[in-house]
């Protein structure tokens, strides 16, 4: 998320001479005030929530500065009689611009929260009133509207508030549901419930009603008269210098505040989108690699909406004021003096360094970045600012979660961490436009092709980049603002990762676990009350924090549908475990339980083939507690059977998540020979763990409900430690590879195939990769298996291409594809049955023709039958006593002879005894359990 997208400036505000002040503020709420309240978050910290902290956001609609000091925000309950809290303001907000003032927070979640002034308001998240004020003394607010006072500046009563201007305005949900209260333009008429609207998307910095001045903007002097090229030259007093004398050694220009004169190529044109303003760089610039210290040879001249008459490549000279805006150095109100038209400069290498220092001596130069980068973020930034974080390296930035334990290794951990920010750096647009506000213009760097793909290789076109720092983040911009319509304006090239299929895993039979993405065939539409989120045209698309979870409408639905059925019959595999499939008896306790997964599988056989596949129902009984998601089965009966009926893990410790779902299976059409020992019948779990988004965060760096995922991984696995055939756990744990609820189950003795194998994550969030799907097989189920793979086809690809998003912009970027059918990516794991071969009997001896006496002739049976001993395979791999267990013993000591779990002593003859005793009893438990198959 960008912050800071309207200018806030204090002392170097001040060397302008700009006239600050509120003269002409009045002391009133009257329509169109200068200093209005523009946005109000009041639901910081809560389940769901983007950020961590309330906030009121003030905007200036005048075109001067406002000085805010001597003013304050306070807040009044909805029906207190006195205000409860106050922050008192200070700074200066430039024309156009908006300032963030903190607020409380009911909890950790979400982002921090962008702030210009911190604050403690305890904003209520439903119902409240929110007071800008002049002076810092509590006001005494009537409960009525309240449009015209000599002590308020603007008010903003919500909910059931009983203060308001007019009528108070709606804040829809509770404080769970995402969301503010936001303007939806500039003017105040004076009426709270008119001015301003509900919206889920928070934008703390950013004018909510389009695209607003940029931060980095200047005030404008509306004297100042057009610039005319053929003007005569200023007068000689004022001083030229070079770029880089503007730029300076540090961080903040030596110049600031002073006009000078400089000269430079134009090597970026950005008058549109937002940022009004052009970059200028010395030919002379050196092309040797900088290092901290050294001045930068590019610099952003500011021109405001009037812009300059220059093109890319022209050879200027000009005059303005030199000045820092939000840490980048600038100049404004420039002067033309002299233009000659020229070609293009080349840009200058540039080595990525997380070294800010090195960045500041390349401050708005032309660059060409050398070296490997790939997508590593296409989430929050892509889809409202049209911008890409980008990896430098090869792979994008991995959870740290999957590496490292951040109890055991909490300093591995906390390095692995910091690459998110050492390591990236932003894919900028060239513009300011908020695409989820502005959504009549096509969004940049994403088409339907999904090429901007996590992971996906960056090639940086010779015309290079823009290396500037704006919106707090250090940015790669194009030389001029992309247009969504045309790859070509792009400054990059992508090269696409998509696969048409999952890479091969081998076996007779595959295994693989999905999350459907709330799959409910009860619909929104369908539930009395039920909200939506809509898109772009105020269409429904999806249900907004209802009972049901999924899509709102019958044509949502659909779309989302055809999306899951193409990524699962394309997905190759036999079993399936469901997560996020909906439990329509929990939604609607007349309905069959097994509805919505009966709808998926008709669904699914429509497009493959009558018959293809079939799901396993629920069990006779099904616990108490039921959620409306759960986890299911669906098969192909071609290849597998379930065995008996699903079992149900009904342990407390599942209270808050969905309760795990086994079954037996049994592999269809194995050959095997008359003796031989077959092992075709292994057990599936799907498990579905409590989310991170809420519960008791136990200060562990493993997100919110650790403890219970912990409870719920070792209920799990007391649950199949008796189990007797091999086993294998499927699902969604909200658990990365090396945090504590993995380390229970691999304490029991089960691998993590995704670990096994090395495979790709499937999972994004934050800007980092991790894996919370997993397959786990124990120790007789991993001989069977004959690999396993990732298929990135819904982690990496930007949630724009998702069904929810539809016509979200004019550039609707819907297919109906198996891409971005989910946000989670399906793991697959291919089988084999264990066939061991047995011996074929001996055939009869022919009786020798010299010998008449029959005792040498009659073959004894010891050598011709086969005896349980020596051709019997052993039992292992399915007797109980291999099941893991919770706490397994000690390995020997290494290099010593002995047991595991023994001490390395050398073993007697007394013991050679009862070894052999007891091999013959596990090969009589062996002979029970393994079936023997006759052809």
């Amino acid at each position: 998320m960008r912050h800071h997208r309207t200018a806030l400036a204090f002392a170097a505000a001040a060397s302008l001479a700009l006239p600050v002040g509120l003269a002409t503020v009045p002391a009133t709420a009257a329509p169109s005030s200068d200093l209005i309240i523009s946005e109000v978050y009041a639901r910081g910290g809560s389940t769901n929530q983007p950020y961590k902290n309330k906030f009121i956001e003030l905007y200036n609609a005048s075109d001067s500065a406002i000085d805010l000091s001597g003013k304050s925000v306070q807040y009044r309950s909805a029906t207190g009689t006195s205000v409860s809290g106050v922050t008192a303001l200070s700074g200066v907000i430039q024309p156009g611009g908006v300032f963030v003032v903190g607020a409380g927070s009911n909890a950790a979640n979400g982002e921090e929260t962008p702030v210009d002034l911190p604050g403690t308001l305890n904003l209520s998240g439903t119902n409240g009133v929110v007071i800008l004020a002049e002076g810092t003394e509590r006001v005494n607010v009537p409960a009525k509207s309240v449009v015209v006072d000599e002590n308020i500046i603007d008010l903003v009563g919500y909910g059931t508030a009983n203060a308001f201007e007019t009528a108070a305005a709606t804040y829809t949900g509770s404080n769970s549901t995402p969301g503010a209260i936001a303007r939806t333009n500039s003017t105040d008429t004076d009426d709270n419930s008119a001015d301003f609207t509900f919206t889920a998307d928070v934008t703390p910095g950013t004018v909510p009603w389009g695209d607003p001045v940029d931060p980095t903007d200047p005030p404008v002097d509306p004297t100042d008269p057009p610039v005319d090229p053929t003007d005569p030259p200023v007068d000689p007093e004022v001083p030229e210098v070079k770029i880089s004398e503007i730029q300076g050694t540090g961080s903040v220009t030596p110049l600031d505040g002073k006009v000078v004169k400089t000269s430079g190529v134009v090597t970026g044109t950005h008058f549109t989108g937002g940022f009004n303003g052009f970059y200028l760089m010395d030919e002379n610039a050196k092309t040797e690699a900088r290092t901290a210290g050294d001045a930068s040879d590019g610099i952003f001249v500011y021109t405001g909406p009037k812009g300059l008459d220059v093109t890319i490549g022209d050879r200027v000279t000009l005059t303005g004021t030199a000045g820092e805006y939000y840490e980048l150095t600038q100049l404004s109100n420039p002067t033309l003096v002299e233009k000659t038209a020229g070609q293009p400069l080349n840009p200058i290498p540039f080595t990525f360094t997380d070294n800010a220092d090195v960045r500041e001596a390349y401050e708005s130069m032309l660059v060409a970045p050398q070296g490997d980068y790939v997508v590593s973020d296409n989430y929050t930034d892509l889809t409202n600012y049209g911008s890409l974080k980008l990896a430098y390296g090869t792979s994008p930035i991995v959870h740290p979660g999957e590496l490292f334990n951040p109890v055991s290794q909490a300093a591995e951990w906390k390095k692995q961490d910091d690459l998110k920010n050492s390591l990236t750096i932003t894919l900028d647009d060239g513009k300011s436009t908020n695409f989820s506000r502005v959504t009549d213009e096509a969004i940049s760097y994403i088409e339907v092709g999904g090429d901007a793909r996590i992971g996906a290789p960056v090639a940086f076109k010779d015309s290079g980049v823009l290396l500037d720092y704006r919106f707090n983040a250090w940015n790669y911009q194009p030389t001029q603002p992309v247009d969504g319509n045309d790859r070509s304006t792009e400054p990059v090239t992508f090269t696409n990762t998509r696969t048409a299929a999952p890479e091969a895993v081998g076996g007779k039979v595959k295994l693989a676990s999905f999350n459907v993405l709330n799959y409910f065939n009860d619909l929104g539409e369908d539930e009395a009350g039920c909200e939506f989120y809509k898109d772009r045209e105020g269409n429904p698309t999806t249900a907004n924090r209802c009972t049901v979870r999924g899509a709102y409408s019958a044509a949502a639905f659909e779309r989302q549908q055809v999306k899951i059925v193409a990524a699962i019959n394309k997905l190759g595999a036999d079993v399936i475990a469901l997560e996020e499939i909906e439990a329509n008896s929990a939604v609607d306790a007349s309905k069959d339980r097994d509805e919505a997964l009966a709808n998926l599988v008709a669904a699914l056989n429509a497009d493959a083939g009558a018959g293809t596949w079939a799901f396993v129902p629920s069990p006779a009984t099904v616990p108490a507690g039921d959620d409306v998601i759960r986890t299911a089965y669906i098969y192909k009966p071609a290849a597998v059977k379930p065995v008996g009926e699903s079992r149900i893990l009904d342990d407390g410790a599942f209270h808050n998540a969905r309760k795990p779902l086994a079954q037996n299976w049994q592999i269809l059409g194995v050959e095997a020979g008359e003796n031989d020992t077959v092992q075709d019948s292994f057990t599936t779990v799907v498990n579905h763990f409590k989310s991170k988004g809420s519960g008791v965060d136990d200060g562990t760096n493993q997100g919110n409900a650790n403890p219970d995922r912990i409870a719920q991984a070792k209920a799990l696995a007391a649950w199949m430690a008796s189990e007797e055939l091999p086993v294998f756990l499927l699902g969604d744990f909200n658990a990365y590879t090396k945090e504590d609820p993995m380390q229970v189950l691999y304490g029991a003795g089960y691998t993590d195939l995704g670990d096994h194998f090395d495979l790709s994550k499937t999972y994004l969030f934050g800007g980092q990769v991790g894996s919370l799907d997993h397959v786990l097989a124990d120790k007789s189920a991993l001989e069977m298996v004959t690999g396993a793979t990732v298929w990135n086809i819904n982690s990496v690809e930007s949630i724009l291409l998702e069904y929810s998003r539809h016509n979200a912009n004019i550039k609707d970027l819907y297919a109906p594809d198996q891409y971005r059918s989910s946000d989670h990516d399906p793991v697959i794991v291919g089988i084999n049955p264990i066939v061991i071969k047995g011996e074929d009997p001996d055939p009869e001896p022919t009786p020798g023709p010299t010998e008449p006496t029959p005792g040498p002739t009659d073959p004894t049976p010891g050598p011709t039958d086969p005896t349980p001993g020596p051709t019997e395979p052993t039992a292992q791999p399915t007797d109980p006593g291999d099941k893991p267990t919770i706490e397994p013993p000690d390995a020997g000591k290494p290099g010593e002879p002995g047991l595991p779990g023994k001490p390395g002593l050398p073993i007697t003859g007394a013991e050679i005894v009862g070894i052999a005793l007891l091999a013959l009893v596990l090969i009589g438990a062996g002979i029970v359990l393994i079936r023997r198959r006759t052809r």
